[in-house]
């Protein structure tokens, strides 16, 4: 067991890297629309987690899952998960290496944790406090590094902007992952089942982002009405230049093509469709993770995946170097305050359950029950929580687990 275990969380590991290490490639290498591979990204989930669906519960499961009401019930999370998507993919397209993505990318949890306490009730104890101050100040250390130079304190903007989306990506994901503990807490369908709904949710929600992103954005490969380069090999400056008129200009000159799926040539199909795969395949072992393990399980992982990324990944794949020692620094310090939190929620989620079990037996030593509390107190956890934590899915631990920051729903949500 011990073994499967750690071969799982190493395979995890791999996966996740290898997801959002290929995610980069496809949509900085590429000149594609960011809406159209967050619309492919749930397209094919709906189609794996139908197939899931099928094969486990028959027919029957599926015109379970695929009921209006309760696809409509899940539009809030999906036209969230189709924001954080496109707004992750677009930081992605403009060159923002993947362990930058990922450590912007956990102010998830402050801002979910700050989240669950107003809106939720849910209290932490100092140990959680601590690891959320620690995560908060190595994440904007980290962003002030990357993105200003520290000789003259310029900000360095093909950073600042992709930064600025990461960032919002990442708090769309906190919003949402209060929204869908909500929806999804009395839920007793396999969450294979649940998948359904919210990607066919997030997919009419990515339609509908389509002309909405287009109609603001300057970024011509997001415009589909506008011909546009199907490529980068396109250098003539006019072309990327919408408002110049792109390929409409008559000094333009290069292959363009209009459409939503302008730039799906056969030269980038494999990088795209190989990122698509490693999704899907991402996303199965979340489900496996989360039933099997604890959440501490998943954000260790999350912790060593990150550090692969960094420390490997980018300086193999993006020519990233590792010269900055204070950058370096930063980087270790992020996952290991995340995996702090997760730890420190788990104690306190067994400290609630132990109170909860001596409250059922009056204190199992004659006690009033309002003496629960008082003896938890003095061991120093703070135990204010409303009745709806100790029953949810998630217990009294502050973020919901199940949802990357970086890439929307997961399996085990």
């Amino acid at each position: 067991a011990l073994t499967a275990t750690y071969a799982l969380i190493l395979l995890y590991t791999l996966a996740d890297a290898a997801r959002n290490l290929l995610l980069q490639k496809a949509m900085s290498s590429t000149r594609i629309n960011a809406n159209s591979m967050g619309l492919m990204q749930y397209v094919c989930g709906a189609a794996f987690a139908s197939t899931l669906t099928l094969l486990q519960n028959g027919r029957a499961g599926i015109q379970e899952a695929l009921r209006f009401k309760k696809i409509l019930h899940c539009a809030p999370a999906g036209l969230l998960f189709a924001v954080q998507a496109t707004l992750n993919n677009m930081a992605y397209a403009q060159g923002l290496p993947a362990a930058m993505a990922l450590i912007l990318g956990r102010v998830y949890i402050p801002v979910a944790a700050v989240g669950a306490r107003v809106v939720l009730g849910k209290f932490y104890m100092w140990l959680e406090y601590a690891a959320i101050l620690i995560l908060t100040l190595a994440t904007v250390a980290f962003g002030y590094l990357k993105g200003f130079d520290i000789a003259t304190g310029t900000p360095q903007p093909h950073h600042v902007s992709a930064m600025v989306l990461v960032v919002a990506s990442a708090t769309t994901a906190a919003v949402n992952s209060l929204i869908t503990e909500r929806l999804l807490k009395n839920e007793t369908v396999p969450f294979h089942m649940q998948k359904i709904r919210l990607d066919i949710a997030s997919t009419f929600s990515s339609l509908a982002l389509i002309p909405l992103v287009g109609a603001i954005t300057q970024r011509v490969e997001d415009i589909p009405w506008v011909s546009r380069p199907v490529d980068g090999a396109c250098e003539i400056p006019v072309c990327w230049n919408v408002t110049a008129g792109a390929c409409f200009n008559t000094a333009c000159d290069c292959q363009c093509d209009e459409g939503l799926f302008a730039g799906w040539t056969a030269s980038s199909m494999p990088v795209i469709s190989l990122a698509l795969v490693v999704g899907i395949g991402y996303n199965w072992l979340v489900g496996k993770l989360v039933q099997r393990f604890s959440t501490v399980h998943r954000c260790i992982a999350d912790s060593f995946s990150l550090l692969l990324i960094y420390f490997v990944g980018d300086p193999l794949f993006n020519k990233t170097r590792l010269d900055n020692a204070c950058l370096d620094l930063v980087a270790l310090i992020v996952p290991l305050s995340s995996a702090l939190f997760s730890v420190a929620a788990s104690e306190m989620q067994s400290v609630m359950e132990a109170v909860a079990a001596m409250q059922d037996t009056q204190g199992g030593d004659g006690l009033p029950r309002g003496h629960c509390e008082c003896i938890a107190a003095k061991r120093g956890f703070d135990v204010g929580v409303s009745a709806e934590d100790s029953e949810g899915p998630q217990g009294s631990t502050a973020v919901p687990s199940g949802f990357d920051a970086a890439s929307g729903p997961s399996e085990g949500a």
